[in-house]
């Protein structure tokens, strides 16, 4: 009997350290949710802080910076309002931006300080004006900021001296209709001149093909 009271003392005792550490243990796991995905990366971001119209000299109450993640981080964005006015004269707007839309260098006019129409041309594009009518011109529904093809009609190499159209170029950026460059333009205007946004030899052959023929936008 004495010999069982012991085994059963020296059971209840090793039961009782276990138990005693598993306790121990419990109490000392770290609390909260449960583990989840790890949090995502985040990276400053400058944004506009309201709408800006093309030719807005940036000031630092125009912007402000916002949080993106990694996977959704802009390529070529400013992280800081400091890094995007480090510049001897304030950039200018040339393609208006929206409230809390990222600002782009591509979308600026940095280090130069230019008015009107200027204020829109990137550096190394070109303003090239091209005569329209209401057909041509799309019936007055062409405004600034609109992306048109430029159709050339031409008879020059015709045998048969019937006119021939084809796509001179595509996707082409309309900076102003007659004296009007403002994006927000919301009603049809008639107008005998469009200017378009082209890179130098673009403008050349746009020059060209007035000489022989006609230009319709679509």
């Amino acid at each position: 009997m004495q010999y069982k009271a012991t085994l059963l003392l020296g059971l209840a005792l090793v039961l009782g350290g276990m138990a005693a550490y598993m306790v121990k243990t419990a109490v000392n796991q770290p609390t909260g949710t449960p583990e989840g995905p790890a949090a995502l990366a985040v990276k400053p971001v400058v944004v506009a802080a309201a709408d800006l119209p093309s030719g807005t000299l940036l000031e630092r109450a125009h912007l402000k910076v916002v949080d993106f993640t990694e996977a959704s981080f802009p390529e070529g964005s400013y992280a800081t309002i400091d890094e995007l006015l480090d510049s001897e004269t304030p950039p200018v707007v040339i393609v208006g931006l929206s409230a809390n839309e990222v600002v782009l260098p591509v979308k600026l006019s940095i280090g130069v300080v230019r008015r009107g129409l200027t204020t829109k041309i990137p550096d190394g594009l070109r303003a090239v004006a091209i005569p329209v009518n209401d057909v041509r011109g799309v019936g007055g529904f062409v405004l600034p900021g609109d992306k048109v093809d430029v159709l050339h009609t031409t008879t020059v190499g015709r045998r048969d001296e019937q006119p021939v159209s084809r796509t001179l170029m595509q996707g082409i950026t309309v900076l102003g209709v007659d004296q009007n460059s403002e994006e927000n333009a919301e009603d049809p205007l008639v107008v005998k001149v469009v200017t378009l946004l082209v890179n130098p030899q673009q403008a050349k052959t746009l020059t060209l093909s007035q000489q022989v023929g006609h230009l319709t936008l679509s």
